[in-house]
């Protein structure tokens, strides 16, 4: 491939690339150029080989063109070929060859004009029948404008006029406007009336009489003949197809033909407004069903009928199950003996057509259980009877989803200042270890300080691990959640506590049938409950030696999470401490700070997962459950 300019190349892909071949006026086939099979091919080049375009798809192009090189082509390039014609005979003729795409190794191969065989009534009779399949087969896919362009071009190419438009109905102005795809004399527009005298086919000569506008610009420009061809549905105007030529004469067209042409496109166009209307009809069925489902929604709040003396006369299911009552304890009770809301019975009493905005109150049901609600009362004057409807709409969810965002809001500062004071209370524990190392370095190994100091420098050691996991839980925020891959965490977290695993005599293992197993989660709190699991179940083995073993899985029995399992070979979790393992300072360790356990669960929830155990005399199993979910389902 050589020289080819780069303006001329187009990216298209798709229906696009076979459509651009039925605009081109030569017989013309889409090809990979890299391995000559042919892609598609337009209605001309079907003509010329007497085959359906369907026929040449996925064929080699060297069986259909012979001669053609393919190698080192360049963009524009012609080259001389043969094929076999109609008559089994083998004729010689050139081709051209143009780049399309370079991304699909695409290009269009072009037969140049012969010489110009004689046409005859079969010749047309097959061009029609050609775009007439065609149009039948995508006849779904095309706009008005491009059903319109299409019969200007039939009606071109089988009577072999220089000139075709069509006046298409506007129904707003009264008026059939041009569709023409080329400069035209005709006008833009021209008044319905003028050719409600042309019901049929019309041919029209100089010499003539003129019936329209269209024949009067006929005889301006010195056409030889003028068809008009008229598009009507149940005697209502939609089209107007127009033919003019300055050679031919009407005589010698197939007038069958023409009618079948009428037919043809008469057929087209009232189709396409057909299903427009069923269209149009479909959409405003879509919208009635739209408007009946924001009725229906409406319907699904509460309401009450009470009349003047606040007796309840009726109300709907919906009432009932908000207050848990049964339909006996509701009906015709007073409604302060069934919502016991001293503001609401107010409301009641004073509501007034013009005066009744809806209000916020808390109430109780049947159970004792809180609810949110908004109230409003409508006055009823009817009969000389003073009833009142009184709508409810539960705002529970609304609410506690407010007051859940309001704590957050406060967790997030208190957060912070947590924070804070962790960092500052851990550079003390610093400086306190710092000192206490250098205080032993300088005494004896017989002096009996010395235990005492490494006393404090373990209660210093618990203290930073305290501070970290209370960092580790203050921190947590659902804008450091993004995707990660557990299972190389999980591999990293090994690593980093092998040398106390090894220390005592305990053997890391890490099993999963996916390495590839990721979730959405903030990393450094995940770390941190991994890290203290592991690092519980290598002291709880001690010092006889044993195996912690970490296991990610699909649980079957929780569909949509992933199953994080820590097991130790220890000696199983004491009974008396089982029921409260996950309480605050609650430790079997002797110099634990009771904590670990507890954030891990905390730290869990936050991720909207679970985490139990099960223990035995022979090792413990802590169970994680963390959600498989999108990033986006937890913001």
């Amino acid at each position: 491939m050589k020289n080819y300019p780069l303006q001329q190349i187009i990216e298209l892909t798709g229906q696009d690339l076979v459509s651009l071949l039925d605009e081109i006026s030569r017989p013309s086939v889409l090809i990979k150029y890299d391995t000559g099979i042919i892609i598609s091919s337009n209605y001309l080049f079907a003509e010329k080989f007497f085959f359906k375009s369907i026929d040449f798809k996925g064929e080699s192009i060297h069986e259909v063109i012979k001669g053609i090189n393919l190698a080192n082509i360049s963009d524009g390039e012609t080259q001389t070929v043969s094929y076999i014609n109609r008559n089994n005979d083998i004729k010689q003729t050139q081709i051209q060859i143009k780049f399309i795409s370079l991304r699909e190794n695409l290009i269009v191969v072009s037969l140049l004009p012969e010489e110009i065989e004689k046409r005859n009534s079969v010749w047309y009779w097959k061009r029609f029948t050609l775009k007439q399949n065609y149009l039948t087969a995508n006849f779904t896919h095309f706009t008005y404008k491009e059903l319109l362009s299409l019969i200007v071009t039939t009606g071109k190419e089988i009577t072999d006029y220089e000139e075709t438009v069509i006046f298409v109905k506007n129904d707003s102005s009264g008026f059939l406007e041009l569709f023409s795809l080329n400069k035209t004399v005709f006008p833009e527009n021209i008044p319905e009336i003028e050719i409600k005298r042309i019901r049929e086919i019309d041919f029209w000569e100089p010499g003539k009489r003129v019936l329209s506008e269209i024949h009067r610009v006929g005889r301006l420009n010195k056409f030889n003949s003028i068809i008009t061809i008229p598009i009507s549905n149940d005697e209502k105007i939609l089209a107007l197809v127009i033919l003019a030529s300055l050679t031919n004469n009407p005589k010698e067209l197939d007038q069958d033909l023409l009618h079948q042409f009428k037919s043809w496109a008469s057929f087209t166009i009232i189709k396409f407004f057909e299903d427009a209307q069923i269209s149009k009809k479909r959409k405003q069925i879509l919208l009635n069903l739209e408007k009946l489902e924001i009725i229906n929604s409406h319907m699904s709040d509460s309401f009450l009928i009470v009349d003047e003396n606040n007796k309840i006369l009726e109300f709907n299911s919906n009432f009932q199950q908000l207050f848990n009552y049964l339909p006996i304890e509701i009906l015709n009770k007073p409604l302060d003996q069934v919502i016991q809301n001293s503001e609401l019975i107010m409301q009641v009493k004073t509501a007034t057509i013009t005066e009744n905005r809806p209000k916020k109150l808390e109430v109780l049901d049947r159970n004792g259980k809180k609810r949110w609600i908004e109230a409003r009362v409508i006055p009823v004057l009817q009969k000389g009877k003073n009833n009142k409807i009184i709508l409810i709409i539960d705002e529970s969810e609304k609410w506690a989803a407010n007051n859940t965002v309001a704590l957050l809001q406060k967790n997030a500062v208190l957060g912070e200042i947590i924070s804070e004071f962790a960092h500052d209370v851990r550079n003390i524990i610093n400086r306190l270890t710092t000192g206490l190392q250098l205080l032993a370095k300088r005494m004896e190994l017989n002096d009996e300080g010395l235990l005492s100091i490494q006393e404090l420098k373990g209660e210093c050691a618990n203290m930073t691990e305290l501070m970290d996991s209370v960092l580790s839980y203050s921190k947590q925020n659902f804008e450091n959640f993004q995707q990660i891959n557990i299972y190389e965490l999980i591999n990293q977290n090994i690593y980093k506590l092998q040398k106390k695993a090894k220390t005592n005599n305990v053997s890391l293992i890490l099993n999963s049938d996916n390495p590839d197993c990721k979730i959405i989660a903030d990393p450094r709190s995940i770390e941190r409950v991994i890290t203290n699991l592991i690092n519980n179940g290598i002291e709880a083995i001690g010092a006889y030696g044993g195996a912690v073993s970490i296991s990610l899985s699909s649980n079957e029995g929780h569909p949509g999470y992933l199953c994080v399992q820590i097991a130790d070979t220890g000696p199983g979790i004491p009974p008396e401490i089982e029921g409260k393992l996950f309480q605050k300072f609650s430790t079997g360790k002797v110099e634990g700070t009771g904590l670990g356990l507890f954030i891990t669960q905390k730290i869990i929830e936050f991720h909207r997962g679970w985490i139990d155990f099960d223990t035995f005399p022979g090792g413990t199993i802590f169970n994680i459950y963390l959600p498989n979910e999108q990033l986006g389902e937890h913001l």
